[in-house]
Protein backbone atom coordinates (compact mmCIF):
# COMPACT_ATOMS: atom_id res chain seq x y z
CA UNK A 1 0.00 0.00 0.00
CA UNK A 2 2.75 2.50 0.90
CA UNK A 3 4.77 1.57 -2.18
CA UNK A 4 1.85 2.42 -4.46
CA UNK A 5 1.73 5.83 -2.73
CA UNK A 6 5.49 6.25 -3.48
CA UNK A 7 6.68 6.12 0.13
CA UNK A 8 10.23 5.25 1.12
CA UNK A 9 10.10 2.65 3.91
CA UNK A 10 12.52 1.88 6.73
CA UNK A 11 12.61 -0.77 9.45
CA UNK A 12 14.81 -0.82 12.55
CA UNK A 13 14.85 -3.04 15.65
CA UNK A 14 13.33 -6.37 16.59
CA UNK A 15 11.69 -8.57 14.00
CA UNK A 16 9.98 -11.74 15.17
CA UNK A 17 8.41 -12.84 11.89
CA UNK A 18 11.00 -15.38 10.81
CA UNK A 19 14.73 -15.66 10.32
CA UNK A 20 15.09 -17.01 6.79
CA UNK A 21 15.85 -14.54 4.00
CA UNK A 22 12.31 -14.61 2.60
CA UNK A 23 11.04 -13.49 6.02
CA UNK A 24 13.22 -10.38 6.32
CA UNK A 25 11.64 -6.89 6.38
CA UNK A 26 13.31 -6.04 3.05
CA UNK A 27 11.27 -8.86 1.51
CA UNK A 28 8.02 -7.59 3.02
CA UNK A 29 7.76 -4.05 1.71
CA UNK A 30 10.62 -2.25 3.45
CA UNK A 31 13.27 -0.53 1.34
CA UNK A 32 15.88 -0.72 4.06
CA UNK A 33 16.48 -2.39 7.42
CA UNK A 34 19.07 -1.62 10.11
CA UNK A 35 19.96 -3.10 13.51
CA UNK A 36 17.39 -5.82 12.94
CA UNK A 37 17.32 -8.48 15.66
CA UNK A 38 15.45 -11.75 15.27
CA UNK A 39 15.23 -13.32 18.70
CA UNK A 40 14.31 -12.80 22.32
CA UNK A 41 17.30 -11.01 23.82
CA UNK A 42 18.33 -13.96 26.01
CA UNK A 43 19.22 -15.82 22.81
CA UNK A 44 22.14 -13.47 22.26
CA UNK A 45 23.68 -14.49 25.58
CA UNK A 46 23.86 -18.24 24.87
CA UNK A 47 27.22 -18.08 23.08
CA UNK A 48 28.56 -15.43 25.45
CA UNK A 49 31.04 -16.90 27.96
CA UNK A 50 30.53 -13.91 30.26
CA UNK A 51 26.90 -14.97 30.72
CA UNK A 52 27.05 -18.75 30.55
CA UNK A 53 30.37 -19.76 32.07
CA UNK A 54 29.37 -23.41 32.55
CA UNK A 55 28.16 -24.04 29.00
CA UNK A 56 30.20 -26.64 27.15
CA UNK A 57 32.37 -25.47 24.29
CA UNK A 58 30.36 -27.70 21.91
CA UNK A 59 27.12 -25.94 22.88
CA UNK A 60 28.75 -22.51 22.69
CA UNK A 61 30.07 -23.19 19.17
CA UNK A 62 26.61 -24.37 18.13
CA UNK A 63 24.83 -21.25 19.47
CA UNK A 64 27.44 -18.97 17.94
CA UNK A 65 26.86 -20.62 14.57
CA UNK A 66 23.04 -20.58 14.57
CA UNK A 67 22.35 -17.24 16.27
CA UNK A 68 22.33 -14.30 13.90
CA UNK A 69 23.42 -10.93 15.27
CA UNK A 70 22.31 -7.47 14.13
CA UNK A 71 21.26 -7.50 10.48
CA UNK A 72 20.89 -4.86 7.80
CA UNK A 73 20.01 -4.83 4.13
CA UNK A 74 18.22 -3.15 1.25
CA UNK A 75 15.29 -4.32 -0.86
CA UNK A 76 16.40 -6.30 -3.88
CA UNK A 77 19.45 -7.59 -2.03
CA UNK A 78 20.10 -9.94 0.85
CA UNK A 79 20.29 -9.13 4.52
CA UNK A 80 23.66 -9.53 6.17
CA UNK A 81 24.99 -9.65 9.68
CA UNK A 82 26.81 -6.45 10.66
CA UNK A 83 27.96 -7.80 14.04
CA UNK A 84 27.27 -10.45 16.64
CA UNK A 85 25.30 -9.40 19.69
CA UNK A 86 26.60 -10.37 23.12
CA UNK A 87 25.20 -9.73 26.58
CA UNK A 88 27.19 -6.48 26.85
CA UNK A 89 25.39 -5.16 23.74
CA UNK A 90 21.84 -5.67 25.05
CA UNK A 91 21.70 -2.43 27.11
CA UNK A 92 22.42 -0.30 24.05
CA UNK A 93 20.29 -2.06 21.40
CA UNK A 94 17.49 0.51 21.58
CA UNK A 95 19.93 3.41 21.76
CA UNK A 96 21.51 2.10 18.55
CA UNK A 97 18.10 1.68 16.89
CA UNK A 98 17.17 5.24 17.92
CA UNK A 99 20.35 6.58 16.32
CA UNK A 100 19.58 4.76 13.07
CA UNK A 101 16.00 6.08 13.16
CA UNK A 102 17.12 9.67 13.75
CA UNK A 103 19.71 9.40 10.98
CA UNK A 104 17.00 8.17 8.61
CA UNK A 105 14.65 11.01 9.59
CA UNK A 106 17.41 13.59 9.10
CA UNK A 107 18.38 12.15 5.71
CA UNK A 108 14.76 12.25 4.51
CA UNK A 109 13.53 15.42 6.24
CA UNK A 110 14.19 17.80 3.34
CA UNK A 111 12.82 15.50 0.67
CA UNK A 112 9.38 16.01 -0.82
CA UNK A 113 9.00 12.24 -0.93
CA UNK A 114 7.05 10.79 2.02
CA UNK A 115 8.46 8.02 4.16
CA UNK A 116 7.23 5.40 6.60
CA UNK A 117 9.40 4.17 9.44
CA UNK A 118 8.85 1.33 11.88
CA UNK A 119 11.05 1.47 14.99
CA UNK A 120 10.70 -1.63 17.14
CA UNK A 121 12.38 -1.48 20.53
CA UNK A 122 13.65 -4.67 22.11
CA UNK A 123 14.37 -3.55 25.66
CA UNK A 124 10.97 -4.36 27.11
CA UNK A 125 12.20 -7.96 26.91
CA UNK A 126 15.23 -7.16 29.07
CA UNK A 127 14.09 -4.20 31.13
CA UNK A 128 16.65 -4.87 33.86
CA UNK A 129 19.60 -3.88 31.64
CA UNK A 130 19.42 -0.12 30.98
CA UNK A 131 21.86 1.71 28.72
CA UNK A 132 24.76 3.14 30.77
CA UNK A 133 23.54 6.73 30.44
CA UNK A 134 20.25 5.81 32.16
CA UNK A 135 21.58 3.83 35.13
CA UNK A 136 20.35 5.45 38.36
CA UNK A 137 18.33 8.16 36.59
CA UNK A 138 14.84 6.99 37.53
CA UNK A 139 12.91 8.72 40.32
CA UNK A 140 13.72 5.72 42.52
CA UNK A 141 17.41 5.98 41.52
CA UNK A 142 17.25 2.29 40.64
CA UNK A 143 19.91 0.92 38.32
CA UNK A 144 17.29 -1.20 36.60
CA UNK A 145 14.68 1.14 35.12
CA UNK A 146 14.60 1.32 31.34
CA UNK A 147 11.45 3.25 30.41
CA UNK A 148 13.36 6.56 30.47
CA UNK A 149 15.71 5.24 27.81
CA UNK A 150 12.90 5.47 25.28
CA UNK A 151 12.09 9.13 25.91
CA UNK A 152 14.94 10.57 23.80
CA UNK A 153 13.60 8.73 20.76
CA UNK A 154 10.36 10.66 21.05
CA UNK A 155 11.81 13.94 22.31
CA UNK A 156 14.31 14.24 19.45
CA UNK A 157 11.79 13.87 16.62
CA UNK A 158 9.28 16.37 15.39
CA UNK A 159 7.66 13.66 13.29
CA UNK A 160 4.30 12.15 14.27
CA UNK A 161 4.87 9.39 16.78
CA UNK A 162 2.74 6.64 18.23
CA UNK A 163 4.36 4.99 21.19
CA UNK A 164 4.61 1.37 22.08
CA UNK A 165 6.61 0.80 19.00
CA UNK A 166 7.68 4.15 17.63
CA UNK A 167 5.99 4.76 14.31
CA UNK A 168 6.94 7.70 12.13
CA UNK A 169 5.19 8.92 9.02
CA UNK A 170 6.30 12.14 7.39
Amino acid sequence: MLKTADYDTFFVGKWHLGENEASMPINHGYDEMKNTTLYHLNSFTYADPAWHKQMSETERVYFKKVTKGALEGKAGGKSHEIHKILGKDIPILDVTSTKYALDYIRSHAKSDKPFFMSVNFAKHHQANLPAPEFVGKSMSKSNYVVMMARQPAIAQTSTSALFSHLLCIS
